[in-house]
């Protein structure tokens, strides 16, 4: 078997699979920033998906002991946070979402991972593939009842699945 053919057989495994596409990692994106979602990013002129990370979706309500919040709403702004005042971000491409985006990891220029900052706040949950450090940053943040963790909330995924 050739090489080609090699390549054009996990390909096609990875997208009937679903998984991530690996990516040219030397195609670094950068760019100012304008978040979309909780978990999607514009940077530049791309469409980012973070890597690593599902946050509740615009529609998605948590609810708390007296009233029901808004937390897709509330994990965007919390994202926006994040990246507010950021001249630029710089994004290394890790594969292509299911719905066409690329999943990248994202950091501002501190060096700080944005995904692993919306999980220290409590604002995205860690994707069941993602690295065990981001599920050891989830539970610390679960203890602590930061943000989403003070009340009630479904995993993005699974709220998905019930629209």
């Amino acid at each position: 078997m050739k090489p080609r053919d090699i390549f054009t057989i996990a390909v096609f495994l990875t997208t009937a699979l679903g998984l991530p596409i690996l990516a040219n990692a030397a195609a670094m994106i950068s760019g100012p920033v304008h978040v979309i979602e909780g978990d999607l990013l514009k940077v530049g002129t791309q469409t980012v998906r973070l890597y690593g990370i599902d946050a509740p979706e615009k529609d998605q309500m948590c609810t708390g002991p007296k009233r029901k919040h808004n937390c897709g709403h509330i994990a965007a702004t919390g994202l926006m946070d994040l990246t507010a005042g950021l001249k630029k971000v710089t994004c290394e491409p890790l594969g292509t979402s299911f719905d066409g985006y690329t999943i990248a990891r994202c950091r501002d220029p501190h060096g700080f991972d944005l995904s692993q900052q919306m999980i220290y706040t409590g604002w995205a949950f860690a994707t069941p593939a993602a690295s065990a450090g981001f599920h050891e940053l989830q539970e610390k943040s679960r203890r602590a009842k930061r943000g989403m963790w003070k009340w009630q909330v479904m995993r993005p995924w699974r709220w998905q699945s019930m629209q």
